[in-house]
């Protein structure tokens, strides 16, 4: 069954065709870091930081997109990562308005987050990192 509008359904999610996403903007809620595994030895014998993000749509209804990432602190400059799956409230769904399935819209949002330049808004929630009135990476100069 297509769809003409977004519209939370029953089971929670929001669907849409994957190609609408690019259309719609977002929002940083909040991040934070996982108080156990702060600058916990990494295989590569540099320390690493795991935590998680909050990103909301600003479109109603809201589109809710969360997941964890990864900083190794030996990298300059600090690189993050996504580590793990993708949660939110989206199911991706083809022309004919049949379910992608949890698994393809996990891959096709993770595309869309490497995107979306959550990095240095993450780094900054986190003190890890300045950010100018525009939201991106504040210099020394």
């Amino acid at each position: 069954m297509k769809r003409d509008l977004m519209e939370v359904e029953a089971d929670g999610y929001i669907r849409m065709e994957p190609g609408i996403l690019k259309h719609i903007s977002f929002t940083h809620l909040f991040s934070g870091t996982y108080a156990n595994h702060e600058n916990s030895p990494a295989h590569d014998g540099c320390s690493e930081m795991l935590g998680y993000t909050e990103w909301a749509s600003t479109c109603l209804p809201v589109i809710s997109l969360g997941w964890d990432w990864r900083l190794a602190t030996c990298t300059k400059p600090l690189v993050l990562v996504p580590y793990g799956d993708i949660q939110g409230n989206l199911m991706f769904t083809d022309s004919s308005g049949a379910d992608l399935g949890v698994k393809d819209t996990s891959l096709r949002i993770g595309a869309f987050v490497r995107k979306l330049g959550w990095e240095p808004v993450v780094l900054a929630a986190i003190g890890l990192a300045r950010l100018d009135d525009e939201g991106k990476r504040a210099t020394n100069n």
